[in-house]
């Protein structure tokens, strides 16, 4: 009994070793370069790709990372294309904000990651930003 709870326990520590040295090295999507605004969308280019963050209606955003040289998935988020809001974009020094009737996306440079705020209160941020394994990608 006691060799099958201490393999289990290595696997957890070996498992949680790799996910400690994966996630630092591909926790951000690279150095922020530059961005556009193409109407309810902003392009952030970095040294990785780009990453498109688009309002898609007065309640909710499509963010989209392209990494160079990998192949791009379709998004399942949404239904349709966006409605027309009205989209103020601020650029400051660290990041981008893109707000939409109440709701907030703040796209820090440096990393380059994404927290969402409604009414100034924070939902959801991304903890460790985008990522790309073998077999699984996601933010």
């Amino acid at each position: 009994m006691r060799n099958a709870a201490a393999s289990k326990l290595l696997r957890v520590v070996a498992v949680a070793l790799l996910f400690a040295i994966v996630s630092p090295a591909r926790a951000d999507f690279g150095r922020y370069l530059d961005h556009d605004v193409e109407g309810q969308a902003v392009v952030v280019t970095t040294s990785m790709g780009e990453l498109t963050l688009t309002a898609l209606n007065a309640a909710s955003f499509e963010a989209h990372y392209r990494e160079s040289g990998v192949k791009q998935l379709p998004s399942f988020a949404k239904a349709g294309e966006p409605v027309p809001v009205a989209t103020v974009v601020n650029d400051t020094a660290d990041a981008i904000e893109v707000a939409i009737d109440g709701l907030t996306a703040i796209i820090s440079k440096q990393p380059v990651r994404i927290a969402y705020y409604r009414n100034g209160a924070l939902l959801v941020a991304e903890e460790h930003g985008y990522f790309a394994l073998e077999t699984v990608r996601g933010f």
